[in-house]
């Protein structure tokens, strides 16, 4: 177990330091593909109303077949949890660079009916022997949040992904790029490279068919026995030993001990509304706190000051746009939305996957740099105070101008609301990373449903799509 916050400084740690408890489509399609009134330019869409049926609910994520995965499961009739955790679970097989099962993240999740917002944190931890990998925490915490909240059975939930890694899947534009950007990274692990590297040894091309039989093996024990699969004794032995392989520090004390936290989100209020940062406990809730303060009251540039935000808490100088993490939104028509971040602490983590599992390792959150990925996870939400209907959703992971981004569309669509949600996401951030998600309900869920606007981040290659319901 981690004690308190770790210093941060050379060793990444401090203020930002987490403490332990305390189907044939578009392929690499680059724009929300649904209603008939979204615009192509800047990849928004807004709410059709869906002729013959009702809103069931929005998807957005960084990759096309996690997007399909879950607006399948919102029309099976599951919950935003639901729709979430199978989106995280495809995203470990389609999108490894960021969404490995051996990385951690922070969600938020409300319920309308209950009225209560929570923060989930199941970052990556550090191991009891220091060493670079660190403990992951993504099956425990969507198995809690699942716990808490779902509906459906957890094995329709993971199974899709199982089925994919099994059976094979066409790489997206999304999934390609990322393999481009880190092809060195890839030749140096020999698992990678015989899973995403063609016999020349360059990375696999957008279409082309990836199958990743280890890791659907370890899906499989997942989906059968839940977090067990990965953290019970038995299974934990075989993990930390697969992990130790590899060089990695990582023991089966590790994974027994590891435990998601749930705290009420950190909320500031916005006149009749409830902003939902994560809790103030976790490095992201305290840069988040401290940069919406900057960013609400006027005019400044969110971007600089996320920067200064980050160097007064005594984060480095130079942290990349691309932390190896990633983010997506789940909202459903009654009001209830998931908004999450996970991470490798580095695009694919350590750059190693554990022996036989298919699993890739993340770094350490006491990595120089890359250990202060958790930090800029930047699940947003926002409520009305009296009625619980959803207002905005949004999401981002990166460095810190992941965090600015996304409140930077917040603060241009619905507390200033002069700018078009297209508007704000072409002009969100300069580069190419980090990404942003995000639905607008100016008059709120489920009520103003045919108010609402939702998009992808336009630099990127994600998927945003809506869901129908039949009806109940």
């Amino acid at each position: 177990m981690l004690a308190g916050s770790l210093s941060l400084g050379l060793s990444a740690c401090g203020v930002f330091g987490e403490s332990d408890p305390s189907i044939d489509t578009p392929l690499g399609a680059s724009a929300s593909g649904v209603s008939p009134g979204r615009s192509d330019r800047a990849f928004s869409g807004r709410l059709s109303g869906a002729d013959g049926g009702v809103l069931g609910g929005v998807v957005l994520s960084e990759e096309p077949h996690a997007s399909l995965v879950a607006r399948d499961i919102l029309e099976k009739g599951g919950n935003a949890v639901d729709a979430a955790t199978a989106l995280y679970f495809t995203l470990s097989v389609t999108y490894p660079a960021s969404a490995s099962l051996g990385g951690g993240g922070i969600c938020l999740v409300h319920d309308s009916e209950k009225g209560t917002t929570e923060s989930v944190d199941f970052l990556p931890r550090q191991t009891l022997s220091g060493g670079e990998a660190a403990i992951p925490g993504n099956v425990r915490g969507f198995s809690l949040m699942h716990a808490r909240f779902g509906r459906l059975a957890w094995a329709e939930l993971v199974s899709p992904a199982e089925t994919m890694a099994a059976t094979g899947f066409k790489l997206t534009r999304a999934s390609a790029q990322r393999l481009v950007e880190n092809a060195g990274l890839l030749r140096g692990d020999p698992e990678l490279a015989a899973s995403y590297l063609n016999r020349a040894g360059q990375p696999l091309a957008e279409h082309e068919m990836v199958t990743l039989p280890q890791l659907a093996a370890s899906l499989a024990l997942v989906r059968a026995r839940g977090p067990a699969g990965l953290y019970a004794s038995k299974e934990a032995r075989t993990f930390a030993d697969a992990a130790q392989a590899v060089g990695a520090g990582l023991s089966a004390e590790d994974l027994q001990n590891y435990r998601p936290t749930v705290a009420i989100s950190q909320r500031v209020e916005m006149d009749n509304e409830y902003l939902h940062l994560p809790s103030a406990a976790l490095g992201a809730g305290a840069f988040s706190a401290q940069l919406w303060q900057k960013v609400a009251a006027g005019n400044v540039d969110a971007l600089a000051a996320a920067r200064q935000t980050a160097a007064a808490l005594g984060a480095p100088g130079a942290i990349p746009d691309d932390m190896g993490s990633t983010s997506f939104v789940v909202a459903t028509g009654n009001g209830d939305a998931v908004a999450c971040g996970v991470t490798n602490n580095g695009p694919f983590g350590t750059g190693k996957v554990a022996r036989g599992t298919g699993i890739v390792l993340a770094k350490s959150p006491a990595a120089p740099v890359a250990g202060l990925a958790g930090a800029f996870l930047s699940p947003v939400l926002v409520t009305n105070r009296f009625t619980n209907n959803l207002f905005f959703a949004g999401a981002s992971a990166g460095g810190p101008v992941a965090t600015a981004s996304v409140q930077k569309v917040l603060k241009e669509t619905l507390i200033d609301g002069d700018v078009p949600l297209s508007n704000a996401l072409e002009n969100a951030h300069p580069g190419p990373d980090p990404r942003v998600q995000a639905l607008v309900c100016p008059q709120g869920l489920p009520r103003g449903a045919n108010e609402c606007s939702f998009g992808v981040d336009p630099k990127g290659a994600g998927l945003g799509l809506e869901a129908i319901s039949a009806g109940n």
